[in-house]
């Protein structure tokens, strides 16, 4: 089978190669995929922990004051299509609503946590932006397509872009958007 028609191992690729990416460029920031405990408490017995699924983000980016949660997705297409209206495939929301939520400990960086659901350009680009209490989430695509330059622009903007880099640090103090 050609590799670039399985799904499930061009999404690793795709993970790794912006896993990597940003390790490299960034050296001075932590950039992992870490374990996120669930927020959760058993009610009879402390074994029915054992049952939750692991949860582990695909990159996290720990700038010293800041955190960004990055989701990579590959697919065939990068929305929901029914009956000509397009939506976010809830699955992938939910699933960085977790991260978002149960990676909270009390701090500042982590109760403002930046969430971005990253998908290749599949027909078109899209840069969306959402709030949930104090986090931003962002929907982005890259375009693959593009010369290595416009690409590593493309992944510097996502993670330095001024909606993101330093702003939010702001918000427990201002209900609104600073742009």
């Amino acid at each position: 089978m050609d590799f670039t028609r399985d799904e499930n191992k061009m999404n690793q690729l795709f993970e790794a190669f912006v896993l990597n990416f940003y390790k490299r460029e960034y050296p001075k920031w932590k950039v992992t995929s870490p374990k996120i405990n669930w927020k959760l408490e058993a009610i009879d017995e402390e074994s029915d922990l054992n049952f939750l699924p692991e949860m582990r983000t695909d990159i996290t980016i720990d700038k010293g004051f800041e955190k960004v949660i990055i989701d990579t997705k590959y697919y065939r297409s990068t929305l929901n299509s029914f009956y000509g209206s397009e939506s976010v495939k809830s699955e992938n929301l939910y699933q960085i609503f977790s991260y978002l939520l149960n990676q909270r400990d009390g701090t500042s960086k982590t109760e403002n946590a930046t969430g971005i659901l990253l998908y290749p350009t599949i027909k078109q680009d899209y840069d969306l932006e959402y709030k949930y209490q104090n986090h931003p989430i962002h929907i982005k695509t890259i375009n693959l397509n593009m010369n290595w330059k416009r690409i590593e622009d493309r992944l510097k903007n996502i993670i330095e872009d001024k909606h993101i880099e330093g702003v939010f640090l702001t918000l427990s103090k201002s209900k609104n958007f600073i742009y």
